[in-house]
């Protein structure tokens, strides 16, 4: 899927994102445990850029977990907290959860005392779509950081021309027309992810 092949790996690989890249890129200058909320509409890249910060950082494979929000509950933070009492293999642990704004009452009440003072060399990156379910008090112990698709039309359109031009190459019969790179991000609400699949879609018929 182009989707995946094309997802960025580093921090500066994003398209757009401005903010959220500058905000990380200083914090990376000098990363030190932290908490961070990405918020953001579907496939802006929320949980992506958990995946790189976590590389970037050095933290092993096996020391970056990924927590749906539906087994968020009290018993699992319960587990983090007893799992966190430890160093880490590589550089950073780093935990990443996934609509965080679905998680149970009583597991937002056992974060805030691990958010009020974040574990030796620990990460957590809260993702959600919206922040109306988070309780305040949790919201107050993390760095919320807006991922917006905004005026991303215009970069946007040239990432999918480049990644056009580089999948139609290996075409038997060169295409006489490109697509309209501006109307398929708008059509897709400026979700790149969902204007891959479009682009993808349209060589699978070419």
């Amino acid at each position: 899927m182009l989707a995946e092949k094309y997802k960025p790996i580093q921090v500066s690989e994003f398209v757009g994102l401005e903010k959220p890249k500058k905000i990380i890129g200083k914090w990376l200058a000098n990363p030190q445990s932290h908490s961070f909320l990405f918020v953001g509409k579907p496939g802006t890249g929320k949980t992506a850029m958990a995946e790189a910060i976590a590389r970037a950082i050095g933290a092993e494979p096996c020391e970056v977990v990924q927590i749906p929000s539906g087994k968020c509950d009290q018993k699992t933070v319960e587990q983090i907290w007893r799992a966190a009492e430890y160093l880490p293999w590589g550089n950073f642990r780093v935990y990443i959860v996934n609509e965080a704004d679905r998680m149970t009452e009583g597991a937002q009440i056992a974060f805030l005392s691990v958010l009020d003072q974040v574990p030796f060399k620990t990460v957590f990156i809260f993702t959600c779509n919206e922040t109306q379910g988070l309780e305040a008090r949790f919201l107050s112990r993390c760095m919320v950081v807006e991922f917006s698709n905004y005026g991303l039309n215009g970069c946007g359109s040239v990432f999918l021309a480049e990644v056009w031009k580089a999948e139609s190459a290996s075409l038997k019969a060169p295409l006489l027309l490109e697509p309209d790179f501006r109307r398929i991000l708008k059509n897709a609400g400026n979700n790149l992810r969902g204007a891959l699949m479009e682009i993808e879609r349209e060589l699978l018929e070419a």
